[in-house]
C-alpha cells in the first residue's frame, strides 16, 4: 500500500475542524507524512456601516487578524508535534472556497 507524504488539514478553528484535526494527525503519524496546516482568512471586517475607515486602522485590523490566526495555526503545530508528527503553517488570505 502507498502511503501519503502530505496531509493537507484546512481549519476554520470550529469544533468540527478540531475533530478532523485529529484524523488528519493520526493519518500523518500513521503514513509517517507531513501536516500541513491552512486557514483562510477573509479580508478585515470594516469597522461600522458605511462609515469612513481610515487606511492605517484598516491595515491595523487586517495585521491583529493574522497575528491571531497564526497564533492559533501555531497552537495546533504545539498539539501535531506532541503527537510525532512533522508540522508546517500556511495562513492565506481569500476567499476559503
Amino acid at each position: 500500500m502507498s502511503r501519503f507524504r502530505r496531509v493537507l488539514h484546512a481549519t476554520d478553528f470550529s469544533s468540527a475542524s478540531g475533530a478532523a484535526f485529529k484524523w488528519a494527525v493520526d493519518m500523518a503519524k500513521a503514513n509517517h507524512a507531513q501536516l500541513l496546516l491552512v486557514h483562510v482568512m477573509g479580508p478585515a471586517p470594516l469597522v461600522g456601516y458605511g462609515e469612513y475607515v481610515p487606511p492605517q486602522a484598516y491595515q491595523e485590523i487586517a495585521a491583529y487578524a493574522r497575528a491571531a490566526g497564526q497564533k492559533r495555526l501555531d497552537a495546533l503545530v504545539v498539539k501535531a508535534k506532541r503527537a510525532g508528527v512533522r508540522c508546517k503553517t500556511l495562513l492565506l488570505e481569500g476567499v476559503a472556497h
